[in-house]
């Protein structure tokens, strides 16, 4: 079953008061971290009377008419979604086999980090360069702490 949170004190008394804020904010987190436990539970749940009781479709996926509509809803559907990605060793294999590796290889000018270091710590790059070429981007996340 899911935790229920207290929903006394969970709005802000004063919006521009920041222990308000925070109180909330905490709470939105716990609530969400526990909606999100409590959606993947129900998920496998779900999944498992759809495998023992739905019907295939044609594109793979399997539904279930549920007994009564639920609001306009009428089925869940365990939907198949296929991936198709390269299996590079493989392919390499298969095209070196078929001679046809130089007609579909590529090649592409890539920065070899390494070697880039090892140019400024030679001295054939300023700490300048380098910093231009690596500029910093900052980000901010809040983060709340016990202690």
């Amino acid at each position: 079953m899911a935790n229920l949170i207290p929903e006394e004190g969970t709005r802000f008394s004063n919006p521009d008061d920041l222990q308000s804020q925070v109180r909330e904010y905490l709470l939105l987190k716990e609530s969400m971290s526990n909606m999100e436990t409590r959606s993947k539970e129900l998920r496998e749940k779900i999944f498992a009377h759809i495998d023992a009781e739905g019907e295939e479709e044609s594109n793979g996926s399997i539904s279930l008419y549920l007994d009564e509509n639920i609001g306009d809803y009428q089925r869940v559907q365990k939907t198949r979604r296929a991936k198709r990605n390269l299996n590079e060793a493989l392919a390499e294999e298969i095209l070196e086999a078929n001679g046809l590796a130089d007609e579909v290889f590529e090649m592409k000018r890539v920065i070899n980090e390494d070697a880039l270091m090892a140019a400024y710590y030679e001295g054939k790059l300023t700490e300048e360069q380098l910093d231009e070429m690596f500029p910093t981007t900052v980000i901010w996340a809040l983060t709340t702490l016990k202690k």
